[in-house]
């Protein structure tokens, strides 16, 4: 599995300080144990498919938003689209 020599090897690696290597061990061999599990639900990995010929399939349009298309926005203000912000 993990040790803690790998732990501070990839933290120098990634120049990140970390000062318990320990408390990252448990973590990381938690990480691990859960891609585990998710690596024997993955079946035999036949996958559910629908094949539907081109005919079926619509056109793609083109549609022109003219000069500026920060005016269809709603969020905009002041020329500048408003985003949440970021944490």
């Amino acid at each position: 599995m993990v040790s803690e020599a790998e732990i501070k090897k990839v933290a120098g690696l990634m120049k990140i300080r970390i000062s318990d290597h320990h408390e990252y061990v448990e973590k990381i061999q938690d990480i691990i144990h859960y891609f585990d599990k998710l690596d024997d639900a993955a079946g035999d990995g036949d996958i559910l498919t629908i094949k539907i010929p081109l005919e079926q399939l619509r056109d793609d349009e083109h549609v022109e938003y003219g000069d500026s298309l920060i005016r269809w926005l709603k969020a905009d203000e002041n020329g500048y689209i408003r985003a949440p912000k970021m944490i």
